[in-house]
Order: C-alpha cells, then sequence, then structure tokens
C-alpha cells in the first residue's frame, strides 16, 4: 500500500514539476508551432465561402435543404491528438492539395454519410441502418458526391490568391492510423456544423497541416496590404503541372536506311526493304524519336504477351 501510494505521490511531484515553466526541459525538434489567432481571422471569409459552397454542393447532391456553420473558434492541434476522439469506425476522406503538397483531410460521421446515401438514391432520411459502418457499395456512392466538396467547395474557397488543386483522393474507416504529414505536425482542425431537412446538426472536420495554412495566409497578408503577389507563386507551378500532362507522340524505329531516287522509284507492293544489318554483338538498337528528334535508345523485349521497348541510353541533350 505504502509503495503505491509513494508511486502515486512520485507521478504528482513530476507532474507539478511538469508545469514549472523554469524546469528545464529536452527540447522536441518535432514540435510545430501554431498560427496566432490573429493571423487566422483572416480565413474567416474563406471559411464562409466554403460554408457556402458545401451548401450548394451538399443541396444539389442530395436534393434537400442543407444547412452549414461555421465555428466561432479553431482548433490547433497534431492528427494524433485529434483523431482519438473521432468515432471508430468512421468516415475520413483526404486528398493531397497541389502545389502545396500537403495533405487534407475531411471527416464526416456515419450518421451523417448515411442521410446522404438515403437521400441520393431517393429515400426518406428516415430509417437508419443498424450498423456502425458503411458498407463497400456505400462508399462507392458516396465518393462522387465527397470528390465534388473538395473540388467545388473546399480547395476552390482557399483559392482566392493561390492557384490550388486537388490530387489523388483516399478514404478510410479508422483516422487513427491516418498520417498527415510528419509524426506530430500541427493542423488547422475546422469543426462545421451541417444538417440535411430537418436532421440534427453533425460535427464535419476540415484538418489542414499548418504548414500548409501559412502559405494561404500569408496570400491574404499580401493582397490585404497592397503588395503584388508575385505572379509565379500563383502561376509557375500550375505552368509547370500544364506542361508535364500534355501528350507527347513518342515513334520507336529502326535508324533509316537509303534509297537512290530509282530505287524509291521501283518500289512495288511485296518488295521487301532491308533494314540495318543485325549487330554483330549484342541486340539491334533502336531510336526513340520525339518529333524528328532521337531522345534515346532501345532495344525490343517481351512484356508478357506483349512486344516492347526496353530504354537502354539517353541520347545526349545541349539546353
Amino acid at each position: 500500500m505504502s509503495e503505491r501510494s509513494n508511486s502515486r505521490a512520485g507521478q504528482a511531484s513530476v507532474g507539478v514539476l511538469d508545469d514549472d515553466p523554469t524546469r528545464i526541459r529536452l527540447f522536441d525538434f518535432s514540435r510545430q508551432e501554431t498560427i496566432e489567432r490573429g493571423r487566422l481571422r483572416q480565413l474567416r471569409p474563406m471559411l464562409e465561402t466554403i460554408a457556402g459552397r458545401l451548401t450548394s454542393t451538399l443541396a444539389s447532391g442530395v436534393r434537400q435543404m442543407v444547412r452549414v456553420t461555421i465555428p466561432e473558434d479553431f482548433i490547433q492541434v497534431s492528427w494524433e491528438e485529434y483523431a482519438p476522439g473521432l468515432p471508430d469506425p468512421t468516415f475520413v476522406s483526404t486528398t493531397v492539395i497541389t502545389p502545396l503538397e500537403r495533405r487534407f483531410v475531411l471527416h464526416l460521421p456515419v450518421p451523417l454519410t448515411f442521410l446522404m446515401v438515403d437521400y441520393c438514391l431517393g429515400g426518406d432520411g428516415q430509417s437508419e441502418p443498424e450498423r456502425e459502418d458503411l458498407t463497400d457499395l456505400e462508399r462507392s456512392l458516396l465518393a462522387p458526391l465527397v470528390a465534388d466538396m473538395w473540388r467545388e467547395s473546399i480547395v476552390p474557397s482557399l483559392s482566392s490568391f493561390l492557384d490550388l488543386g486537388v490530387g489523388s483522393m483516399q478514404s478510410s474507416n479508422n483516422p487513427i492510423f491516418l498520417q498527415i504529414g510528419r509524426p506530430g505536425e500541427i493542423c488547422l482542425i475546422v469543426e462545421f456544423g451541417i444538417s440535411l431537412a430537418d436532421s440534427e446538426h453533425f460535427r464535419v472536420a476540415l484538418a489542414m497541416p499548418v504548414s500548409a495554412v501559412i502559405p494561404i495566409v500569408e496570400s491574404l497578408e499580401r493582397a490585404h496590404s497592397g503588395e503584388a503577389i508575385d505572379a509565379n507563386d500563383a502561376t509557375v507551378a500550375q505552368v509547370e503541372r500544364g506542361l508535364q500532362l500534355v501528350p507527347v507522340e513518342v515513334k520507336v524505329a529502326y535508324p533509316s536506311v537509303r534509297f537512290t531516287p530509282s530505287e524509291l522509284v521501283d518500289l512495288a507492293p511485296g518488295d521487301v526493304l532491308p533494314l540495318r544489318p543485325r549487330a554483330e554483338v549484342g541486340l539491334d538498337l533502336l531510336e526513340i524519336l520525339v518529333g524528328d528528334s532521337v531522345f534515346a535508345h532501345g532495344v525490343l523485349v517481351e512484356d508478357g504477351r506483349n512486344l516492347a521497348v526496353s530504354v537502354t541510353a539517353l541520347e545526349e541533350r545541349t539546353q
């Protein structure tokens, strides 16, 4: 009994020492700073826009009256601290926001998702399944509406002064093992209130890493101060992404052969054109062309049942 009491007393005394601001502690290099409340107030117009767009997007999807409210205050904690307070199982959707290359999270309570699916299928929202999780079919039915929430409501509202885009999306029913950024990274969490028709008010959480929120806040501050936003901040990344997606026609060919004009004139159906003689050592090299320029060299290989080209060398190019 005395040992247990002493142990508790020792733990209590340690707790008191931990609360002492003068006590020397090891510095945690993984600890992330939060954003001052004054700077966060600048996000409120954007959040009001998100609420308005969510109202429109959801009303169009579920064909019911929708009400969305924004909180008076924001939460700044790591996802690892926030997630254990969420139901398990539940519904969380994640997407990578470009060009910030940070993962945002949207949490929807399962009872709300049941309502959304029911209304999307023309139901009256009166019957709730006697289970705690969505089926795979229900998740697939819900996916387009959640994607619209990201693409038409959330990301466009945050793109007033930065050109943001939506990357790959994933969904999960377990918030605990979801990784957002570095371990322990602080997130700004905004808890919206959403109701469909005459339903209760559900809490829907949008979690954004602080490292992604800071560039958005800084762009607002530059705009409010009258400072011209460098065009590179908003357009260079977009142009680069666009160029990377432009289709490029690639041709694969044996090295060209030469004929005289008379030989070409005498060509007839059924004639065989000899290609460059096979290499005495190794495999025949093919040319990989972009336009009329040789981009690389390769050899013929088998890819399953298909014929393919394995790149062996890149053509040396001048800048």
